[in-house]
């Protein structure tokens, strides 16, 4: 009988007390000994077994908290982790009202030249990216504003959904020619990649202050919130995640956020790209629970491709000297390549390209082979120096190589080696 290593672990250990876990060699299986009692059993009492298997749930709950990391399932109970989403039934069943009576168009439109124009910057006040900025004047509702229009009826799977309804200052209605409800995950996916959820088409590169509609180059499904307040109380960190997703979670799914107050800004990421464009244009000055005037802005992800990790690993093992590097250039050029400071030829070129395109285990194979084809490439290259050996030394002696030649039959041809002397390698595989 011996202990097993599962009794080393002081928390499992904890979890069983008093009992102990054996090995049975005669029987090939562990069993339980209880040393107050003296007793022991192949299976654990009841009340054991369920704190067990409560263990085993709390630590694999543990091991994926630590790879994936979610602030919302830490700060948020579950009763606050419940985003209302209203049946689209019930949505389909009633036409969708008019948020304003008089169209709000002008107040979010692009205005040039009817404000003061500044002759030392050469640009009108409106394009100040430093101005004050105002509190949207209204905001949508989408337990109230939410319905059927024409789009539904009419432009059916062809429409995208409406700006001014996610705005909150439609005039249209029921009469609208754009979707009035929030978009759905299945409907995310049908929307067209080069556009957003508005229609409106996407650029190949987010712009400098990163605001607009965004790239299509990347799927960006994270929004950057700042300006906003911390609330006032015991936890202001846990309020703050419970403030952010209410607010937040009416848009769309909500899959992590996080705070950072040292910075004053907070990420909210959404589980597709459509849901934090319509919550961008939503939320974007919008008051929280302080009156604050909140700012949104697309966020510069950290989702890297594999292939990318494998570049980023590269440069840094490759890091170097740039005058040294610039120096060795100058004299080779060819044996470098752009934006690298070590010498590499095309052998190792070739290997890393292959690299960044298979898999490790494709990878491996890969070097492999070509260890055995370069070790046969240096077998071949020793026979056909020791042949061309061979044939220099016979030019050398013309007679001894016509004597053996007349003698050796079909053995005569230039760089024959008797076998009792080649001592050449031979490919073994």
């Amino acid at each position: 009988m011996q202990q097993v290593s599962q009794s080393e672990d002081k928390e499992f250990a904890a979890v069983i007390h008093p009992w102990k876990v054996f090995f049975d060699q005669k029987w090939n299986r562990d069993f339980f000994h209880n040393p107050l009692t003296n007793e022991s059993v192949w299976e654990l009492p009841e009340d054991v077994q369920q704190r067990v298997i409560k263990y085993y749930e709390l630590k694999e709950q543990d091991e994926q908290a630590e790879e994936e990391p979610n602030n919302i399932v830490k700060y948020l109970d579950p009763k606050d982790r419940v985003s209302k989403e209203e049946d689209p039934k019930t949505i389909m069943s009633r036409p969708a009202r008019k948020q304003v009576e008089q169209s709000l168009a002008v107040t979010y439109a692009y205005k040039q030249g009817d404000q003061e124009y500044n002759i030392w910057y050469d640009k009108f006040l409106t394009n100040d990216k430093f101005r004050d900025r105002e509190v949207a004047p209204t905001r949508c509702n989408p337990e109230v504003d939410s319905g059927y229009t024409k789009a539904d009826f009419m432009e059916k799977f062809s429409s995208y959904f409406c700006y001014h309804f996610a705005k909150g200052c439609c005039v249209e209605g029921v009469n609208c020619k754009w979707y009035h409800r929030i978009p759905t995950y299945e409907e995310c996916t049908h929307i067209d990649q080069v556009r957003d959820v508005f229609g409106r088409t996407r650029h190949a590169s987010h712009r400098d202050d990163m605001a607009g509609v965004g790239s299509f180059m990347k799927e960006c499904r994270t929004l950057l919130v700042s300006d906003y307040k911390m609330p006032n109380g015991n936890d202001p960190l846990k309020q703050m995640y419970e403030i952010l997703f209410r607010h937040f979670s009416a848009w769309g799914e909500v899959e992590n956020i996080n705070i950072n107050p040292g910075k004053g800004h907070a990420f909210v990421k959404y589980s597709h790209r459509c849901m934090a464009e319509f919550a961008k244009e939503a939320m974007n000055n919008q008051s929280l629970d302080s009156g604050e005037v909140i700012s949104i802005k697309w966020a510069q992800e950290v989702e890297d491709t594999e292939n990318d990790k494998v570049a980023k690993d590269f440069k840094h093992k490759h890091r170097f000297d740039k005058k040294a590097a610039k120096k060795a250039k100058a004299k080779e050029p060819e044996k470098y390549e752009s934006g690298y400071g070590e010498e590499r030829t095309d052998e190792d070129k070739l290997g890393e390209e292959l690299k960044m395109n298979l898999s490790q285990a494709e990878f491996e194979q890969y070097k492999k082979k070509k260890k055995e084809v370069d070790e046969n490439v240096s077998r071949m290259a020793q026979i056909l120096s020791r042949l061309e050996k061979q044939d220099n030394d016979e030019e050398e002696e013309e007679g001894e190589g016509a004597e053996g030649g007349a003698a050796g039959g079909d053995q005569g041809f230039k760089g024959y080696v008797p076998p009792d002397k080649n001592d050449l390698p031979l490919f073994t595989k």
